[in-house]
């Protein structure tokens, strides 16, 4: 089932993005707040804690899966997860 949402971002804490546990090969991500957000692609069900590597998207980027797989090549992910460091933010995600 397609899921299409847009989700809180809260500062500084990891939150899920994606909705399932399974490998996503088409999702887009786009940042609705006012300061930049980072998302991370992950293999496993652990949230991450170190977000080296990951892609920073400026207010009103929006960024797809297919590119964002490019950027972590060899792994399969599973789950996303977004941040904002600075202040809360927002990101609207859409993926099969």
């Amino acid at each position: 089932m397609a899921y299409n949402t847009d989700i809180s971002l809260t500062k500084d804490t990891a939150t899920l993005i994606s909705k399932t546990g399974e490998a996503i090969t088409d999702m887009r991500a786009q940042n609705l707040g006012k300061h930049p957000i980072f998302i991370l692609g992950t293999a496993t069900e652990t949230v991450p804690t170190d977000w080296g590597g990951a892609v920073m998207l400026l207010p009103g980027i929006a960024i797809k899966a297919a590119d964002i797989a490019a950027l972590f090549p060899g792994v399969v992910v599973a789950r996303y997860y977004g941040i904002s460091h600075s202040l809360d933010g927002k990101v609207s995600v859409s993926h099969a």
